[in-house]
């Protein structure tokens, strides 16, 4: 039996660029998340050397562009990785351990995108505020939600092909017979050369 004081009341929908304007927040909500992170650790090195500028070591351009937008004049900044080379396969360079060993702050991209070369160059350079858990060493993963999380295993190979495609625009590298020509190097895709 029907209760006849309860009405059922109309039903909502969302149109969708209500839903299209909470994506945009949420985006710029983690935007505004990892600048103020990157803030914060700036702010708590700065007092320290209040004197000189702030030596940042970052190990990609992106990384690099955010802590110049947000460190302004009172840091100098430089990047590992150069944007035409893949993260995931930078060669190690003595001049690097050297300027690592100069470093204030040191920002990883993190989720093991750097596994395979960043974490020697670390320790060798000796320098205690960069090591993982130091006041210096900043994983921008730990600021940022994961939207796409790999299942099953994920290799050097595997990371490498998605990285071409990806910079390649499509799936062109993964229908190429490696028999009809050389492989192409990571290098060619995002050179154009």
């Amino acid at each position: 039996m029907k209760n006849p004081s309860v009405t059922p009341g109309p039903i909502f929908c969302v149109p969708s660029d209500r839903v299209e304007q909470r994506s945009t927040r949420k985006a710029s909500h983690n935007m505004l998340k990892t600048y103020s992170t990157l803030a914060v650790c700036l702010l708590v090195i700065i007092p320290a050397h209040a004197a000189s500028k702030i030596n940042v070591m970052t190990t990609t351009e992106d990384l690099a562009a955010i802590a110049r937008e947000v460190g302004g004049d009172d840091i100098t900044v430089e990047s590992i990785a150069k944007g035409y080379q893949d993260p995931h396969f930078v060669e190690s360079k003595p001049s690097f351990l050297l300027k690592l060993q100069k470093a204030d702050l040191l920002l990883v991209v993190g989720l093991q995108l750097e596994i395979g070369w960043l974490p020697p160059l670390v320790t060798q350079s000796r320098n205690a505020k960069i090591q993982p858990g130091g006041r210096g060493y900043v994983d921008m993963s730990q600021f940022c939600q994961i939207l796409e999380i790999p299942q099953g295993q994920v290799t050097r190979a595997s990371a490498q092909s998605a990285w071409s495609r990806d910079i390649s625009g499509g799936a062109g590298n993964r229908t190429r017979s490696s028999s009809s020509r050389a492989p192409r190097r990571s290098t060619d895709t995002a050179c154009g050369g």
